[in-house]
């Protein structure tokens, strides 16, 4: 494994381990073809092969489908819901427009990217107040 994949593995373990998350969301890989280029990574999958995160994943448990991601909660899991890894079935939609006008276009798209944006803002927000409060 080269510097900055340790780096990235490491990375996400250690959130993972520290931050404890409530839910994970997870992006569902594409298909194995060059067309959905790096939606192709099945991201549990890669991440698994770090036994540290393994054990960390393993805490989680598949809530249901939210789109194109997979929602998983954290709780005991039960063993048939322990994720095997299985081939990518999604492709990417083929776009007529380019650039920002079909970016735009993409209605789903752009709510996910709102969504998660809120999201994200509210959880740096809860950080702050949670720092804050520890001094």
């Amino acid at each position: 494994m080269s510097p900055t994949e340790r780096f990235l593995n490491d990375a996400v373990y250690q959130d993972l381990a520290d931050h404890r998350p409530d839910l994970l969301l997870v992006l569902r890989h594409a298909r194995d073809v060059r067309v959905n280029g790096r939606r192709r990574l099945d991201y549990l999958g890669y991440f698994g092969h770090d036994l540290r995160t393994a054990v960390v994943l393993r805490r989680y448990r598949f809530a249901r489908n939210v789109g194109e991601f997979d929602l998983y909660e954290r709780g005991a899991a039960p063993p048939e819901s322990v994720r095997s890894p299985e081939p990518g079935t999604l492709d990417l939609p083929r776009r007529r427009r380019k650039g920002w006008a079909g970016l735009l276009a993409n209605r789903d798209l752009l709510l996910q990217f709102l969504l998660f944006s809120a999201g994200t803002a509210a959880a740096c927000l809860a950080g702050r107040g949670r720092a804050g409060g520890a001094r």
